[in-house]
């Protein structure tokens, strides 16, 4: 397609008009339960109750993805219903006089050099290159753990947990421990990761669907990300908000690797050889990216994640917007938009937008990702598009990687919400239980 000077002046106007739907935050904007059709039992982000379920993200939703009518893929469901066991475009340069059009504070005045397509070139495919790049990159984001402190004690029914605090990135952060049904501190016990969804932090309440089976032999880890407030259940401790600007999946894995840190270094019995990790929708895009990161995570399972911020649906979302002001949508689009957008305003230089968008997608590093891992997506989710899981299911067949390394599990019908997926809960369980 070809990108029109004119309409990335459109988009200029449109930013500086106020008619854009997106804000700087990258978070996804949340929306009623009943307009994506949610349970009201589930309690997915407001910490009202203990079902443990993982935390849902309700994001707005324009639509379903536009990959949504394709044929289903035949991943071979899960069988069984777990549903009561819920884990929770001419080419030319803009001209002065184009520029005429926008106001003087739209004006970007950037060094750098931008390609003539700049919106062509965000969304291409990445080099090996510029995934070395990355990957060099991560290597200097400090991660360490500093002053590892506990805070407090409570219970998730009848299970003790610790509310914890430590410095990571020069910001104070907060995140919550569960230990083991039977702790006892000379024994060893496996490690559970859980990365909430949403934007509204997480609760202790989130241990309580890590309280029957299998799972009471972990310790539970569970993070609030930069910005966000851990809702810790303990009367003299309240709600807790951990510093730092909030950085959707990008640093919330950095904040999740220096919490696990933690653990493992002062939780005695935490296993270091047996860590796994498990998400939903936001959290799921965090675990995967976490994964690829952190090599100490042998096992992943997850729900509805965005795998792809430059995929052609994205794209075309955002492509949609600047031809016509249209809203782009679902989250995934928006996380995009939003580094497209901090471009056209020079809050990022292209360089620094492509990366972004780049870094976030784990379809690109996939061959990093654990062995097992395993998605489970419905077709009928409006937050993440079934697109995103069918992109990493495709990319993982190009190299080679099948079951039980790599297992994708498509659901007909199925919605932003593990019941909507029959058997999928048990899978996810089966496959994180197994590394005990």
């Amino acid at each position: 397609m070809m990108w029109h000077r004119a309409s990335l002046v459109a988009l200029l106007v449109l930013s500086a008009s106020g008619c854009s739907e997106e804000n700087t935050n990258l978070e996804p904007e949340m929306t009623s339960d009943a307009e994506l059709r949610l349970g009201s039992d589930l309690g997915e982000t407001t910490g009202g109750s203990d079902t443990g379920l993982l935390e849902i993200d309700a994001s707005d939703a324009e639509r379903p993805g536009a990959d949504a009518e394709r044929p289903r893929a035949d991943a071979g469901v899960v069988p069984g219903d777990a549903s009561d066991a819920g884990i929770v475009i001419d080419q030319g340069p803009i001209t002065e006089a184009d520029m005429a059009m926008v106001p003087d504070a739209m004006v970007v005045v950037d060094a750098a050099p931008v390609p003539d397509d700049p919106i062509e070139a965000l969304f291409a495919e990445p080099t090996p290159e510029e995934l070395n790049a990355i990957r060099a990159d991560w290597s200097t984001w400090d991660v360490s753990v500093n002053d590892w402190t506990v805070l407090g004690e409570g219970e998730v029914r009848r299970i003790p947990f610790a509310v914890v605090s430590h410095r990571v990135d020069g910001n104070l952060h907060y995140g919550a421990v569960r230990y083991p049904a039977d702790y006892q501190p000379e024994g060893s016990y496996p490690v559970l990761v859980v990365n909430h969804g949403g934007g509204n932090g997480v609760g202790s309440n989130v241990f309580g669907g890590y309280s029957e089976g299998c799972y009471r032999e972990f310790f539970i880890v569970a993070a609030s990300y930069r910005s966000e407030e851990l809702r810790t259940g303990i009367d003299a401790l309240g709600n807790l908000v951990s510093e730092g600007t909030s950085s959707v999946v990008d640093r919330d894995v950095s904040d999740v690797m220096a919490l696990l840190s933690g653990v493992l270094a002062n939780m005695p019995g935490a296993d270091p050889q047996r860590v796994a990790a498990h998400g939903g929708s936001r959290g799921a895009g965090v675990t995967a990216l976490l994964v690829v990161r952190d090599s100490r995570i042998r096992r992943a399972g997850v729900y509805y994640g965005a795998t792809n911020h430059i995929h052609p649906d994205v794209k075309a979302a955002i492509l949609r917007r600047i031809e016509t002001g249209r809203p782009v949508g679902n989250p995934v689009n928006q996380t995009a938009s939003r580094k497209v957008q901090a471009f056209i305003d020079g809050d990022l230089t292209f360089a620094e937008a492509r990366q972004a968008l780049v870094r976030g997608s784990a379809v690109f590093f996939a061959e990093d990702l654990p062995r097992p891992y395993h998605h489970h997506h419905g077709t009928a989710d409006r937050s993440v598009p079934v697109a995103q899981g069918r992109a990493l299911a495709t990319r993982m067949t190009e190299l080679g990687v099948g079951p039980p390394d790599f297992e994708y599990t498509e659901y007909e019908g199925g919605e932003h919400n593990p019941r909507t997926m029959p058997g999928s809960v048990d899978a996810i369980r089966e496959l994180l239980c197994g590394i005990r």
